[in-house]
């Protein structure tokens, strides 16, 4: 029998496909093809080989030679189901063991009883001939079962083994993968906490450099650009997102120590610059979307120097500023280059990071159409409180805070069971609301804060810019007034007197002062008139008001969150940590807190003063 399963037959036995192919779904056209071929092929060479005995023998008894004719048709029909049924099941999926067994018994009982039916049927006759014919055809079943099950199962066995490694294959980068060199990582000194941040980006710098000039031929002259291009950009900021990642890992890390987890120096080490890493690339997403956001608003000033755009356009000619634009989105893609090279190990962990990656980029980029609509695209009266909502949800708050406080809980929980989707709820919840009173604070120090102390010239006024104090001047208390009056007006059988008609003249006047200087200030004079509306309608007053019911909020959410948290690993003390930094003035514990406060309160009595 063995001579029938050579090369050829194995080959159709699989659907016509190589051994190391990978799994695809059968065509019905191709199998029924299939089963024809191999019937022909295995009935032909079977038929020729018993011609071939039969001349041999030269036997002359003819009821001897009606009993193998018998006999060949006999054993034509029950290949002919043997095959059928392997074709038909084995090739469209892979069986365990336990199925393989229960099949081979139940095909040799099929065999017997068939055997025994079709003898009956016809072969009357000798009664020693019959349990001859019987005998051989059940070891032939039992033989071709043997062979079938057992080559079968190499074959599948094999091609499923392929099929896992090729699972993780990547075919478009298979080729670099040769020229990864080993990840070592440097001492994270907890003493010198930025100092050691820093030294992680200098290795990613390096490491995407050499990556770039071995797999992609990169010249000297575009590694030179690109290297000036990230220290010039990435570096500089205050790197409040990149840190918030690693402070994350720390807390969780040491609150697991005190519930007497088991840790090492190693292990901490690896487990420090790994969140640097993805701090890091926190960084360098928000250096790319702030390089194109400097394009699209026309900023000149960024962190204390000029913008990358701006810096080409002064040092080059012919445009050169537009090549900005290409850096930044190179930049976006050196973030995944980062994230599969140190995060690689765990595919899991990996698509993950990468998920909650690409999908907070979405929302910010959502966030930044919301706000470049603002520019001359829809009216005033469209820059609701709730549309500044939403464009510093999406914006700022889940890049900013979201991304950075759920990357360190993701990671730090990669190795134990995976936090549920109430618990990224809660930490959302919480990081939202801090996160827009932080837009909040961000757009008051635009309008009142000194340009050494912000960074930045404040644009938010010339730029038409929806921003927190104009929805409030605008909607919450100008209009609010307008509508009022109108109604009473409405109301009154009686002409008003001088008064209500000098306060209705003086609302007017404000709605059109800045309904023509808001986005089109020509001069200095203009945009200090509208902050000095702003100090007249009580803005600074309703900032304050607004800060101290944002952080009571804050407070009555921890009541709800802290022992869901605590429960899965996450310390209230990461959330205490932006309550400290953001609620200026507000927090009763930190005295550089109370600092920050008290300079931020003259500088509104000082506005107000004014």
């Amino acid at each position: 029998v063995s001579n029938y399963f050579n090369d050829e037959i194995v080959y159709s036995l699989t659907g016509g496909r190589k051994k190391n192919a990978t799994k695809e779904s059968s065509n019905n056209n191709n199998d029924k093809n299939n089963k024809q071929k191999v019937r022909k092929s295995l009935f032909d060479k079977m038929k020729k080989k018993e011609e071939e005995e039969t001349v041999s023998c030269r036997c002359d008894d003819t009821n001897k030679m009606d009993d193998n004719k018998k006999k060949d048709s006999f054993s034509e029909k029950v290949f002919i189901e043997r095959i059928e049924k392997i074709i038909s099941e084995k090739i469209i999926y892979q069986p365990t063991k336990k199925e393989k067994a229960k099949k081979k018994n139940n095909e040799i009982e099929n065999i017997i009883v068939s055997s025994c039916n079709t003898t009956n049927t016809t072969n009357n006759g000798d009664n020693e001939n019959k349990n001859t014919t019987n005998l051989l055809l059940l070891l032939l079943g039992g033989m071709i079962g043997g062979i079938l099950s057992f080559v079968a199962g190499l074959l599948f066995n094999r091609r499923s083994s392929s099929d896992k490694k090729e699972d993780f294959l990547l075919p478009a980068t298979a080729e670099y993968q040769r020229y990864s060199p080993p990840i070592e990582y440097p001492t994270y000194d907890l003493d010198r906490p930025k100092d050691s941040f820093i030294q992680i980006c200098d290795m990613l710098i390096d490491e995407l450099l050499v990556d770039l000039t071995l797999n992609y031929k990169l010249p000297q002259r575009e590694r030179d650009w690109l290297y000036n291009m990230m220290q010039y950009n990435i570096k500089g900021g205050k790197m409040n997102r990149g840190l918030i990642v690693v402070n994350t890992g720390i807390d969780i890390l040491r609150h697991n120590k005190q519930n007497n987890l088991p840790t090492d120096d190693t292990t901490n080490n690896t487990t420090l610059c790994r969140l640097a890493v993805l701090g890091w690339c926190v960084e360098w997403m928000q250096t790319w979307l702030l390089m194109t956001d400097d394009v699209m608003d026309s900023i000149d000033m960024r962190r204390g120097k000029k913008t990358w755009y701006r810096k080409l356009d002064d040092d080059y000619e012919g445009g050169s500023w537009s090549i900005a634009i290409n850096d930044a989105f190179t930049m976006e893609s050196l973030v995944y280059k980062v994230i599969k090279r140190h995060f690689g190990y765990d595919p899991s962990l990996c698509y993950s990071i990468i998920d909650i990656m690409t999908e907070t980029t979405l929302q910010t980029e959502l966030g930044q159409l919301y706000d470049t609509l603002c520019n001359n695209v829809i009216p005033l009266k469209d820059f609701t409180p709730q549309r500044w909502k939403q464009i510093v949800q999406y914006k700022t708050a889940y890049y900013s805070f979201y991304l950075s406080t759920a990357l360190a809980i993701m990671f730090m929980s990669s190795k134990g069971e995976q936090k549920k989707k109430e618990v990224y709820d809660a930490v959302r919840d919480l990081v939202i609301e801090m996160g827009t009173y932080f837009q909040a604070r961000d757009d008051y120090m635009d309008c009142y804060a000194a340009p050494e102390k912000l960074g930045k010239v404040g644009t938010d006024i010339i730029d038409r810019k929806c921003t927190w104090l104009f929805t409030k001047a605008y909607h919450d208390v100008l209009l609010q007034q307008q509508r009022q009056q109108q109604k009473q007006r409405r109301l009154s059988s009686i002409n008003t007197n001088n008064k209500d008609k000098n306060k209705n003249n003086e609302t007017e006047s404000m709605i059109e002062l800045l309904e023509h200087n808001y986005g089109n200030c020509d001069t200095k004079e203009e945009e200090k008139q509208i902050k000095e509306l702003y100090v007249t309608l009580g803005i600074p007053k309703m900032y304050q008001k607004y800060e101290r019911e944002s952080y009571q909020k804050i407070q009555s959410m921890k009541e709800s969150y802290e022992k869901l948290l605590e429960n899965v690993g996450i310390p209230w003390s990461i959330f205490e940590n932006f309550i400290r930094k953001f609620y200026a003035g507000v927090h009763p514990d930190d005295e550089d807190t109370k600092n920050n406060g008290t300079t931020m309160k003259k500088e509104s009595q000082q506005a107000t003063s004014k």
